[in-house]
């Protein structure tokens, strides 16, 4: 019979846990030490106590979880058998999750922690365009004015739900408050994709990673600065992270259940729909990225990469994109939001270009003396004049009438030139930067921008890497038998890339760096959810490469 451990290999055994919640501790108390308001150290060397605190943290998983594991017992010479039964034991189990669940705890506090400085650094900013939002917020929910207005109605129905008039949205306490509900909306949506990503990963200490890895990217400064600023980008972002744990946590259900309950199918798949509307109607090129999201969902379908029973909330999502396209389409056209893309293209890439000139006057663009003059004015004063001088009134005639056609026949008159445009702007598109944006009340913290260096990479050639490693899990997925649903949401991320390029670079020549900011943003997420793929597949593959690893007490936890 095998007797009982030594209290001191007992201590020995669980000597790496408590090594690791001593760590957890100290990195603890540095987080609150570094919240606004809060001094609780009696002294201000914390970057050593969080630095000790991350050493302890990784020791005690290298002696618990690694080959290190032999060593460390191998120095106490404990008994292989009473390894077995302390890894059998509840004392393991108990501490095992007590130590996982508070390191995921210590990664939401320390994103709450970094995502409050952000407060101490900016202040809320109205601009020219919040006006066009808050003027349709005005108008009832009742009225067709509202649906089908020259903003899509997601941003004015937050506005109007926080009670935004045209009176008061410049006032300073009134702009705080939309901060901050665009603050905590975004720490909600993007703490709801971080924790589905993690499900969505096998490994254990993979998942912990991916959960604080996708939290991390949120704070970068392309997702957070806008969070302060009254325009659609924080709502977009936000939604756009909502949408993706709402694929993913479906494909997972999916996946995960033979026959899961027809009642929690049918409420995710109708919280995804609703998620989806409000998504695509933030911004109207965010309906293209559904279209995409769209088409893998018919792939998924058609290929029978689920049972049939399984297929019906694909096919409803699928639908229910068609439907939102035809829909959002409707409301472009009819509540006239697509003619200032017009009039800016006349501006800037048309009229001052002899050859798209000549094409627009073929087709019979009146090129009057009014027109060309107001080609010096400033942008604002030129889309004004567009608008309402009576003198214009033949050039917006002809917009109406014949300025999209003419517009898409040009681009299509020039293919190679209107294919090879966005990738020779890919720098400006994928690597804007947004940062005049702010009205900063102070410089950001450095802890912040080190964040932002190391997860929102700029370097081409970090891109291109997660460019190329993203297609090689696209192609694995898609045809290899190990189908996981990050992969699936890698690969839309992925193929939506090029057409939102090639949308926003022709869409609308102003202001190109902000128009594309969720083509940056998708693009890294891509990246890191890719690094994370294939994390988890290597770390699978643990056993087969570490022969050396002590099989005498398999750890009893499934991955």
């Amino acid at each position: 019979m095998s007797r009982s451990p030594s209290m001191r290999h007992h201590l020995t055994l669980m000597g790496p846990h408590l090594i690791f919640l001593l760590g957890l501790g100290l990195i603890s108390l540095v987080i609150l030490e570094n919240l606004p308001g809060v001094d609780i150290l009696p002294f201000t060397n914390w970057k050593a106590l969080g630095g000790g605190g991350l050493v302890l943290a990784l020791l005690a998983f290298l002696l618990t979880y690694s080959p290190l594991q032999r060593t460390w017992i191998s120095l106490w010479h404990v008994p292989a058998e009473e390894v077995h039964a302390y890894h059998h034991s509840a004392a393991f189990r108990i501490l095992d999750s007590l130590c996982l669940g508070l390191a995921y705890l210590g990664c939401w506090g320390a994103f709450l922690a970094l995502k409050k400085t952000y407060g101490w650094s900016d202040s809320p900013r109205a601009f020219y365009d919040t006006y066009s939002y808050v003027a349709v917020a005005e108008k009832p929910l009742t009225s067709s004015a509202f649906w089908i207005a020259d903003r899509s109605f997601t941003l004015p129905l937050f506005y109007k739900m926080l009670g935004v008039n045209t009176a008061n949205y410049g006032d300073a306490g009134i702009m705080a408050r939309v901060a901050l509900v665009q603050r905590w909306f975004s720490v909600v949506a993007w703490s709801i994709l971080a924790s589905v990503v993690a499900m969505a990963l096998r490994n254990r200490w993979v998942r912990l990673v991916g959960f604080g890895l996708i939290l991390c990217f949120s704070l970068s400064l392309e997702v957070s600065l806008w969070d302060f600023l009254l325009l659609s980008e924080s709502l977009s972002l936000s939604l756009l992270a909502l949408t993706l744990a709402g694929w993913l946590g479906l494909l997972l259900l999916l996946e995960s259940l033979q026959r899961p309950p027809h009642g929690a199918t049918a409420g995710l798949t109708l919280v995804i729909a609703v998620l989806m509307g409000l998504y695509s109607f933030t911004r109207d090129t965010n309906l293209y990225f559904l279209l995409i999201g769209a088409a893998a969902l018919a792939a998924l379908t058609m290929l029978k990469r689920v049972t049939l029973h399984l297929r019906w909330p694909l096919i409803g999502l699928t639908l229910f994109i068609l439907a939102l396209f035809a829909f959002q389409n409707f409301t472009l056209i009819h509540g006239n939001r697509w003619q200032i893309h017009i009039y800016d293209n006349l501006k800037v890439r048309i009229i001052p270009n002899p050859s798209a000139r000549a094409f627009f006057v073929n087709a019979g663009l009146p090129l009057t003396p009014r027109f060309l003059e107001i080609q010096s004015l400033s942008q604002r004063d030129y889309q004004k004049a567009m608008f309402t001088e009576p003198a214009l009134q033949s050039v917006r005639d002809w917009v109406e009438q014949k300025g999209r056609a003419t517009y898409l026949a040009y681009l299509l008159s020039r293919p190679l030139p209107t294919l090879i445009e966005p990738l020779q702007q890919a720098f400006h598109l994928l690597n804007g930067d947004n940062r005049e944006y702010r009205r900063p009340l102070d410089a950001l913290p450095q802890r912040l921008l080190l964040i932002d260096r190391i997860l929102y990479p700029r370097q081409m050639t970090v891109l291109l890497i997660f460019i190329g490693l993203s297609l090689a899990s696209l192609v694995g997925y898609w045809t290899g038998k190990n189908l996981r649903a990050l992969g699936w949401v890698v690969s839309v991320l992925l193929v939506s890339l090029y057409p939102l390029m090639l949308i926003t670079w022709h869409g609308n020549p102003l202001e190109i760096e902000r128009h594309a900011t969720q083509i940056g943003v998708q693009l890294r997420l891509m990246g890191w959810l890719t690094l994370l793929v294939w994390g988890d597949w290597v770390a699978s593959q643990r056993r087969k490469w570490c022969p050396f690893v002590l099989k005498a007490h398999p750890p009893t936890h499934t991955p």
